[in-house]
């Protein structure tokens, strides 16, 4: 059975991950406002499931939201230590945009906004791995995806706007679709029945909550042909003309 040990290793042993803990540290003693910056989410998960991330999220106890100087401090870290900078950080201050005031709570724990269990994982600049679920070793280990239901309720009624639950509901079920095809991943049971009744959910909103999510399906796969195969698999055919 996969283990924590395991994960933590697998990750310090990284080339990746081990630039980008070694940026950060540096970077936070260049900035001693930008406390205790971890890697969260699918930057971690995407190395362990054997793919190149995207983009790297951090997350750091700060003063306020959109804080000034983050961004500088890294990029300073990254010149002292000669280091490619990296173009896709992406910054967020949980004391400000957090249910609570905890940090680990706020970013795995209980009160995280993370609606699968792939993702609730933090690592920081020790190269020290936090995991919220046990769920997310089973998912990890079997490349499963499972909604967490909630993450789903926090981002609703935290982090949504005034968006229904259904819109987010979409919206989650559209990245599980991408993430599904993307790095070849299963689905729990109720994972599997959500997305089998897609299009049902889908035309129960707005003709402009369904461009918008229209447009998310877009965002995240560039209309490659090779997400069809997906759609085909649970009959969706409400994202079918931004694919093809």
């Amino acid at each position: 059975m996969l283990t924590k040990a395991q994960l933590q290793s697998n990750l310090n042993k990284n080339p990746m991950v081990l630039r980008r803990l070694r940026t950060l540290k540096l970077a936070e003693g260049i900035n001693p406002k930008f406390r205790t910056p971890h890697i969260v989410g699918g930057y971690l998960r995407n190395i362990l499931l054997g793919h190149e991330p995207k983009d790297c999220d951090v997350v750091f106890q700060g003063y306020q939201l959109n804080q000034p100087g983050i961004l500088e401090a890294v990029r300073e870290a990254e010149r002292r230590l000669k280091i490619d900078s990296y173009p896709n950080w992406d910054f967020e201050n949980v004391l400000a945009t957090g249910v609570t005031n905890d940090f680990y709570e706020n970013t795995i724990g209980r009160y995280s906004h993370h609606t699968d269990y792939l993702t609730l994982l933090l690592i920081d600049t020790s190269g020290t791995l936090y995991l919220g679920d046990n769920k997310t070793l089973s998912g990890l280990e079997g490349r499963t995806f499972d909604l967490r239901f909630p993450g789903v309720e926090i981002w609703v009624n935290h982090r949504a706007k005034g968006k229904s639950y259904v819109y987010c509901l979409i919206g989650d079920l559209i990245r599980g679709l991408y993430l599904g095809q993307l790095l070849n991943l299963k689905y729990s049971l109720i994972a599997e029945f959500l997305l089998s009744y897609f299009d049902v959910f889908f035309k129960s909103l707005s003709p402009e909550d369904q461009q918008t999510r229209q447009a998310f399906w877009m965002k995240k796969t560039g209309c490659d042909p090779k997400y069809q195969h997906i759609l085909d698999r649970f009959g969706v055919k409400s994202l079918k003309a931004t694919a093809s």
